[in-house]
């Protein structure tokens, strides 16, 4: 061995470790044996999987083996489990550790999983069970009622009360103000989306004892030394989300947002169904009166015509009081119609959110408004219609989300930082090149011992997404059970009003008679007072039936959604071809309904898409 060789493997084992080459990590290559699972995973699995070619491997190569750190596809198995041991914020190690983020990011990317919940299975008939009278069969009939929906009763005042109420209710603009929380919520719920950066800046001052023996020496004092510090500085930090955890959360909370308005919309039809009837009440009430005057003044020609019999000394004062109880009756029906009067002024007024005292409402008589056709059209078109449907879609596609978000944070999280910034002990070398520092660096979280919070919240999510469900289905039966009902009212007040008309019309025809007999004194006094109190019974039967029949239009308008249009915020799945039922069979045969489920873009429009899910 020469001198030459000697010096230099003295220099190679002596070197400091300052002028050592540094050691480059070691990122092992990846294996192509990862392979992505086909089969829809129920919950309680773990359907990750990645998506690459399959090796025919098995075991350790499973989800369990990739979120743990090992097996599986190197790329993710490998950084995960070595990443916290070689990632660093020096120099050397920024272009390290931004290779290391991206090639996990790249790995990562294209692993999903899927979560799958029951469908709806509802069954919906094809039509009405009680459709065809008066609700307008025909194609042409079906056609939506108009937005302002109380137009078709033809009452002016009416359309113009249901306007104040869509606008200025309290509770509307309570719902109103949901929405804009909801809003919020959104915002806040997708701030997590993109980066997030903070400045520190900061300047200080610091006195420092000169107790040692090296510094006094170094001070030539006793004393304390002083010394300034100013910096400005900027962090910045952004989570890959790349299980969708965030981006799940967003959608649920946008989601929420929806159905925010959705309920909004719900509470306007509600709403403005409670001034009609209310505003049919007050006509009822006003008609009511009107019958209770005319028979008053019947009763009393009755009573007059009978004192008469009794000076001449044909009848005693049995039949009198007889006939003055009569008019006692006619009296005391005043006073609840009157309550009935005014409270419904009181709820017209609070409906449309005035006092009863700032809004004068005329009234009129149902006699003046014609009952409108409303066509029922057919079960799928009534779903399609009602905003209240859409809201329990929009709330279980929350559901849905908040599902997957609660899923996604059982996974490891990567999340990038930055910082960088200038400091300096003088104003004047601050903004020198010098005092520049800056830091780079990438962290991966993974849950190990949480004590089964992050299976509880599953579990959790997963029990609110199983009560939306049903929440959803009993919300389409209850809209389907709402226009049956509102069809059966319909239906029977209507018969129950043109048989009303008949008793009306031989009761006024008994009565003309026994009132002409009064006058010749050829009927005896028990004949006039049952053909009166006959005739008025029946009079005030009318008018009260009358009232129940426009109340039921009035809940079929309701019960088919008025005149709402959906906004464009989700497309609703094609319900037209749910359950095509025969015109001609007997019975309507049911037909399981399609779900109205959501991927991230919003509602498919082949039905649910609950299954497979990336």
């Amino acid at each position: 061995m020469d001198r030459a060789e000697a010096r230099h493997r003295h220099i190679r084992h002596d070197a400091s470790p300052s002028r050592r080459r540094p050691r480059r990590p070691i990122i092992p290559r990846p294996r192509r044996d990862c392979h992505r699972d086909e089969t829809p995973v129920r919950w309680g699995g773990l359907p990750f999987a990645c998506k690459t070619p399959v090796n025919g491997r098995a075991g350790r190569d499973g989800p369990a083996g990739v979120a743990a750190g090992f097996g599986g596809d190197d790329k993710v198995a490998g950084f995960a489990g070595r990443a916290a041991l070689w990632i660093g914020t020096g120099r050397a190690r920024h272009g390290a550790a931004v290779a290391t983020a991206a090639a996990l990011a790249t790995a990562v990317a294209g692993c999903s999983f899927d979560e799958t919940r029951p469908g709806p299975d509802l069954l919906v008939p094809g039509t009405f069970s009680h459709a065809g009278h008066g609700t307008g069969d025909s194609p042409a009939a079906a056609r939506p009622l108009p937005g302002n929906w109380t137009v078709v009763f033809g009452s002016a005042e009416l359309s113009r009360l249901a306007a104040m109420t869509a606008h200025d209710n309290f509770d509307v603009a309570a719902a109103s103000a949901r929405i804009l929380q909801a809003d919020a919520q959104t915002a806040v719920s997708s701030a997590a989306l993109f980066p997030q950066a903070t400045s520190s800046n900061s300047s200080g001052r610091s006195f420092t004892p000169t107790t040692t023996r090296a510094v006094s020496a170094a001070s030539g004092s006793r004393g304390t030394i002083a010394t300034n510090s100013f910096s400005l500085g900027l962090t910045a930090s952004y989570e890959l989300d790349l299980w969708g955890r965030n981006r799940f959360a967003s959608l649920a909370a946008t989601q929420n947002a929806v159905a925010a308005r959705y309920a909004r919309d719900t509470l306007v039809l509600t709403q403005v169904a409670a001034l009609a009837n209310s505003y049919f009440s007050l006509l009822s009430a006003q008609d009511r009166l009107k019958i209770a005057a005319d028979n008053l003044k019947e009763a009393r020609f009755g009573l007059e015509a009978i004192k008469g019999r009794l000076a001449v000394g044909t009848i005693t004062a049995l039949e009198v009081a007889q006939q003055q109880s009569v008019v006692d009756q006619q009296l005391a029906a005043f006073p609840p119609l009157q309550q009935q009067l005014q409270q419904a002024k009181t709820a017209i007024a609070l409906l449309a959110g005035r006092t009863p005292e700032s809004l004068a409402v005329r009234g009129g008589s149902l006699e003046g408004l014609k009952p409108p056709v409303i066509p029922a059209g057919l079960p799928a078109q009534v779903i399609r219609r009602r905003p209240d449907v859409a809201e329990a879609a929009a709330i279980l596609a929350s559901a849905d989300a908040a599902v997957l978000s609660a899923r996604a944070a059982l996974f490891p999280t990567v999340s990038l930082t930055a910082s960088g910034g200038i400091e300096s002990t003088a104003l004047r070398t601050l903004l020198s090149p010098a005092a520049g520092f800056g830091s780079l660096g990438a962290g991966l979280a993974s849950p190990l011992l949480d004590g089964g919070a992050l299976k509880g919240t599953l579990d959790l999510q997963r029990g609110r997404d199983l009560e939306d469900l049903q929440d959803y289905r009993g919300t389409i039966v209850q809209s389907l059970v709402d226009v049956e009902n509102a069809l059966i009212a319909v239906q029977q007040n209507t018969e129950h009003e043109k048989r009303l008309a008949a008793v009306v019309a031989s009761s006024r025809l008994a009565y003309d008679i026994t009132r002409a007999r009064l006058r010749e004194g050829t009927v005896d006094i028990l004949t006039v007072i049952n053909t009166e109190q006959t005739l008025f019974s029946a009079l005030d039967a009318q008018a009260v039936v009358r009232l129940a029949r426009f109340t039921a239009l009035s809940s079929l308008a309701q019960a088919i959604g008025g005149g709402w249009t959906r906004p464009d915020l989700l497309e609703l799945p094609p319900l037209d071809g749910l359950a095509p039922v025969p015109a001609e069979a007997v019975r309507p045969t049911p037909t399981p309904a399609q779900g109205l489920a959501t991927d991230g873009a919003g509602y498919t429009a082949d039905g649910p898409k609950t299954a497979g899910r990336s």
